[in-house]
């Protein structure tokens, strides 16, 4: 961390979701990815308390920042034994609440202890030709997953390879003759540079006032964020150009008509071992993260009770 910059105000930059003003919190570097070696410039909205990334990377430079194994385009860790496990606890979780029967006793058990798995995706049978958009979708991971369940399921993403049911093209200037039921956006809000031009397209792709959009997104509400401060794994800097909280994206969803109906908070073990490695440089806890990551369980349930866990899936309509 760059500590040597005094704090300062940005006052000729407004808030896109408040009008308020930017006040420096400090500089960070990529500490993950190793993509560059710069220090970017965090700054929090005086009034809403959004933090951005100032000035904002050029569209080139947010590209460079993602690496090839980048874990939203990359399908090798379903070769590991551990993707394997998760694979099949999502096609338990799914089938599960699809009342599909399960194949053998082995998925049926994972659908009993693993049936809050699912996060941010619909857990019910589509309707008569139900539509299913997945925006950020990397490799399409969850639109296959759906359309075997009886969606129309399709998704977009910015980088990664075309396919019959992804396409590659930017969001907000793709042209979409159909509207959806079902959209979901993981992790996603925070990496785009215009937030608010995302959240009123997606209202006009939601089918009616029944329809649903799942986000999920790091909250700076978290236990985290108030212990960590910048080393934080939800700023993941310079890729998170923006970082919520529940309030903000409140006032974000009812500019454009919809309102947060329910909010899910995520257990995630596995973002404790990889805070633990950036703050203490205790890189061995990545190597032995299936050890650590039922050690942290019970500290996870806990951050869910108190409503501090680093990420959370909004379910948000139409008003």
């Amino acid at each position: 961390m760059n500590n040597t910059k005094s704090k300062k105000h940005i006052n000729h930059l407004k808030c896109f979701i408040c009008d308020g003003t930017f006040c420096y919190l400090f500089s960070q570097k990529d500490v993950i990815y190793f993509t560059s070696k710069k220090y970017f410039d965090l700054y929090e909205c005086d009034s809403c308390k959004l933090v951005k990334i100032l000035p904002e990377p050029t569209l080139d430079e947010i590209k460079s920042f993602y690496p090839n194994n980048y874990y939203t385009h990359s399908v090798d860790h379903e070769k590991s034994f551990i993707g394997w496990l998760y694979n099949c606890s999502i096609d338990a979780a799914l089938n599960k609440h699809h009342k599909v029967p399960q194949p053998n006793l082995f998925y049926f058990f994972l659908a009993q202890f693993l049936k809050n798995l699912v996060v941010g995706v619909p857990l019910y049978p589509p309707k008569a030709n139900g539509r299913f958009l997945d925006i950020g979708c990397g490799y399409g991971y969850w639109v296959e997953k759906l359309q075997n369940h009886g969606w129309i399921a399709q998704g977009i993403d910015v980088m990664g390879k075309p396919s019959e049911r992804v396409v590659i093209a930017d969001f907000l200037e793709y042209k979409y003759e159909e509207k959806f039921e079902f959209i979901r956006m993981s992790g996603v809000l925070e990496h785009v540079i215009a937030p608010e031009k995302f959240i009123e397209k997606i209202g006009s792709l939601l089918l009616n006032n029944d329809s649903i959009l799942q986000i999920s997104i790091p909250q700076t509400d978290s236990f985290g964020y108030k212990y960590f401060k910048e080393d934080w794994i939800g700023f993941e800097v310079p890729r998170h150009l923006h970082s919520f909280n529940l309030d903000n994206l409140s006032i974000l969803f009812e500019r454009y008509n919809m309102k947060i109906v329910d909010v899910s908070y995520n257990t995630s073990g596995g973002a404790f071992i990889h805070q633990l490695s950036l703050k203490w440089k205790m890189r061995f806890v990545v190597k032995l993260w299936v050890f650590f990551y039922f050690l942290f369980i019970p500290i996870d349930l806990l951050l869910k009770k108190m409503k501090k866990t680093v990420d959370v899936t909004l379910t948000v309509k139409k008003i």
